[in-house]
C-alpha cells in the first residue's frame, strides 16, 4: 500500500479541526437547502420551473465532483482546493440573490452546483484518511455537521420569518466565510499515487466491480426519492398553511435526529456493517415518503421528520463507509466524488419528473410514487447482494 502524507501538524490532533469543518459548512447547507426551493416558490416560479433548476444544477454536479475528486487525488492541494470551491460557492450565492428571472436564475444555479458539490466529497474523503484505521468513527465527526444543520435550520426559520426569505444570502455567506477562516487549519492526508493514466486504471478496475453497479442502481433509486422530498417538502408544507418557522423546525428535527445516529456510527458499522445500514435506511425512506402522502395537514412533519435519523444518517454512514471499502486507497477521493455524482444524477432524474408530478399530480401522491422508489431500490440493493455473495460462494466451492 502506498504511503501517506500528513500534512497536520506534528503532535497535534486533527480532529477537533475537522470537527470545526463540517460544522460550518452544513450551517450554511441549513439555511440554503431548506429554503431555497421556498424562495424560488415566493419570487413567482412554478413547480416545473423550481424542478428544472434543482434539475440542472445536479446535472453540473454529476460531471464535476468527480472531476474535483480526480485533482484532488492527484494533486492533493485539498486546502486549496475547498478554499476555491468556498469563495465561487459565495459569489454564485449573491448571482441567485441577484438573478431576477428563471432564464438567469438556471446558469447561475448551475455555476453554484460547480462550487459547491466539491465540498462534501472532498472533507468526507480526508476524514476517512485522517481516521486511518478507525474510519469506523467517521461518524462521530459527521455528527458535528448535522449540529451545524439543526442549528440553522431552527434559527434560520424564525429569522427568515420575521426578516424575510432574501435574507438567507447573507447568512448563508457569513456561515461560508466562517468556513473559509477555518481551512487554514484544516488538517490534509493524502495517499502518494503513480502517473494520472494509473489512476484512471484503477478508476476503471472499480467502475467494472458487479458490488459497485448494484450499489449504483439502489443509491440511484432511493436518492430519487430523497431528492423529491428534500425538494418539494418545504413547499408542500408552505402550500398546507405551514408558517417559515414550522418548516424550520421540521428540518431541525430531522437534523437532529441524525445525531445519535452519527453519534454511535461506528457501533453501529461493527454490529450491522455497511450493507445492513444501507438496506435498513431504504426501508425506512419507503415509509417517511408514505407518511407524507397520508399527512393530513404540515404539523404531522415534524414527528416524521424523526426518521431521518434512520433514512439519511443510516444512508450516508453506510454509503461513505461501503465505497471507501469498495475503492483502491489511491482514488478514495475520486471514489467519494463518483458517489456524490451518483446523488447528483438521481438528483437530475428526480427534480423535472417530481415538479411536474406536483403540479399535476398533486403532492400526496408525489410521495407515494417517491415511495415506490425507495421500496425498487431496498428490492434491488438486497436480491442483488445476496445474490452476488452465492455467486462468490458457489465460485469458492468450485475453486476448491
Amino acid at each position: 500500500m502506498p504511503p501517506a502524507t500528513d500534512r497536520a501538524q506534528p503532535g497535534r490532533d486533527p480532529l477537533p479541526i475537522a470537527r470545526l469543518v463540517y460544522f460550518l459548512y452544513f450551517t450554511g447547507f441549513g439555511i440554503y437547502l431548506p429554503f431555497i426551493n421556498i424562495y424560488y416558490n415566493d419570487i413567482g416560479l412554478s413547480g416545473v420551473e423550481i424542478g428544472l433548476i434543482n434539475t440542472l444544477s445536479p446535472l453540473v454536479g454529476m460531471l464535476s465532483a468527480p472531476l474535483w475528486g480526480i485533482l484532488n487525488d492527484r494533486y492533493g492541494k485539498t486546502r486549496v482546493l475547498l478554499a476555491v470551491a468556498v469563495v465561487g460557492s459565495i459569489l454564485a450565492g449573491w448571482g441567485i440573490a441577484a438573478a431576477g428571472t428563471f432564464m438567469v436564475l438556471v446558469p447561475v444555479a448551475a455555476l453554484f452546483s460547480l462550487f459547491y458539490s466539491t465540498i462534501s466529497p472532498m472533507l468526507d474523503s480526508n476524514t476517512l484518511l485522517l481516521l486511518g484505521d478507525q474510519r469506523e468513527r467517521y461518524g462521530s465527526i459527521r455528527l458535528w455537521g448535522s449540529v451545524g444543520y439543526v442549528l440553522l435550520t431552527l434559527v434560520g426559520g424564525y429569522l427568515l420569518e420575521r426578516l424575510g426569505l432574501s435574507w438567507l444570502f447573507p447568512i448563508f455567506t457569513l456561515c461560508m466565510v466562517a468556513l473559509l477562516i477555518s481551512l487554514m487549519w484544516y488538517p490534509t492526508r493524502r495517499v502518494e499515487i503513480g502517473s494520472t493514466p494509473r489512476l484512471f486504471v484503477t478508476l476503471w478496475s472499480l467502475l467494472r466491480q458487479p458490488r459497485w453497479l448494484v450499489f449504483i442502481i439502489s443509491v440511484m433509486l432511493v436518492w430519487v426519492s430523497a431528492n423529491g422530498m428534500h425538494t418539494f417538502l418545504g413547499v408542500y408544507m408552505a402550500d398546507l398553511g405551514a408558517s417559515q418557522g414550522l418548516i424550520g423546525l421540521t428540518m431541525a428535527i430531522g437534523g437532529a435526529a441524525e445525531i445519535p445516529s452519527m453519534y454511535y456510527g461506528s457501533k453501529l458499522l461493527k454490529h450491522l456493517a455497511a450493507k445492513k445500514m444501507i438496506a435498513i435506511s431504504m426501508f425506512a425512506y419507503m415509509l417517511r415518503m408514505f407518511c407524507y402522502a397520508i399527512m393530513p395537514s404540515p404539523e404531522w412533519a415534524p414527528a416524521i421528520n424523526l426518521l431521518n435519523g434512520v433514512t439519511f444518517a443510516f444512508f450516508w454512514i453506510g454509503s461513505v463507509a461501503y465505497v471507501n471499502e469498495l475503492a483502491p486507497d489511491e482514488i478514495k477521493a475520486t471514489s467519494q466524488g463518483l458517489l456524490l455524482a451518483v446523488l447528483n444524477l438521481a438528483a437530475l432524474i428526480s427534480t423535472t419528473f417530481a415538479g411536474w408530478l406536483y403540479d399535476t399530480a398533486g403532492p400526496a401522491n408525489l410521495f407515494l410514487i417517491l415511495s415506490a422508489s425507495s421500496l425498487a431500490a431496498l428490492l434491488i440493493f438486497s436480491f442483488g447482494t445476496i445474490a452476488l455473495r452465492k455467486n462468490h460462494t458457489d465460485k469458492t466451492v468450485v475453486n476448491r
